[in-house]
């Protein structure tokens, strides 16, 4: 659409140019300036400071305080997301395959200090908790194995001959 209408008007105006002189000047029209190139690279560091919540190991580094970071098993990846969001931190969870059952790091940031404190503390009690707490599969299992062991009345039937 616009290199029909630029080629018309270059074409009105009586100046012979190649279709390769008219898509380079098309180009070059495009092309963004200098100055448009820096602003857009200044807002793309402010974007990485926009982000909160769950991110990438590279995003949450490039922001600026320090990281913190834990290791989590799959059971627990769940609470900690959930209380990290709670509390408003930046966090990046990475799972390490090199190891047999897999362990997943969690990197985070926040801004106060109390607010790391209050993860830590919260989800050392939740995983506490549910060490305390022992599995409902666990318990249907357990009482499936006494129920085997209780002897069964046999139930006897008789047939009557009658003639």
């Amino acid at each position: 659409m616009i290199n029909e209408d630029l080629a018309k008007e270059v074409i009105s105006k009586g100046v012979h140019v190649t279709e390769r002189g008219v898509t380079f000047a098309i180009q070059m029209a495009q092309m963004p300036s200098r100055r448009s190139m820096m602003q857009g690279m200044a807002s793309a560091r402010n974007r990485v400071n926009d982000i909160h919540g769950e991110m990438t190991v590279k995003q949450i580094l490039q922001k600026d305080q320090g990281v913190q970071k834990i290791d989590i098993d799959k059971a627990g990846l769940r609470d900690f997301r959930k209380i990290a969001r709670r509390y408003g931190v930046d966090f990046a969870i990475v799972k390490s395959t090199n190891l047999d059952p897999p362990v997943y790091t969690c990197f985070f940031k926040g801004r106060d200090q109390d607010a790391i404190d209050n993860i830590l503390r919260d989800y050392g009690a939740k995983t506490l908790d549910m060490e305390k707490k022992p599995s409902v599969v666990k318990k249907l299992h357990d009482l499936v194995k006494e129920v085997a062991k209780r002897p069964r009345k046999v139930k006897e039937r008789y047939k009557e001959n009658v003639r």
